[in-house]
């Protein structure tokens, strides 16, 4: 079974990436940070801020995410993001890191 860690408030992700999903249950499409975090798959809550200058994300939960590193994927967050999914009812998921990458 998935858990959420509580008592966060700020986490180091790497090997990030940035997905938008619904499920047939919401017309509603949200974005979430799947990656990385103390070398576990996570997918975070819905993004509700990002910030480009600095390369992080708030989420719903209040949770910051800080992005280290370039965008890239790593098997436990993808298999962790598949479950994420089932448990969810998401039928629609799509790629949308570009939108959120910024190179210097």
């Amino acid at each position: 079974m998935l858990t959420r860690p509580e008592g966060e408030t700020r986490v180091v992700m790497k090997r990030w990436s940035v997905v938008d999903v619904s499920s047939s249950l919401t017309s509603e499409s949200t974005s979430h940070l799947v990656g990385v975090v103390d070398g576990i798959g996570r997918v975070s809550s819905p993004i509700q801020w990002f910030y480009h200058d600095r390369m992080e994300a708030v989420t719903q939960s209040g949770k910051i995410y800080e992005l280290h590193g370039e965008p890239g994927s790593n098997v436990d967050a993808d298999w962790t993001f598949e479950s994420w999914c089932r448990m969810h009812g998401i039928n629609y998921a799509i790629d949308v890191t570009e939108e959120y990458w910024t190179h210097e």
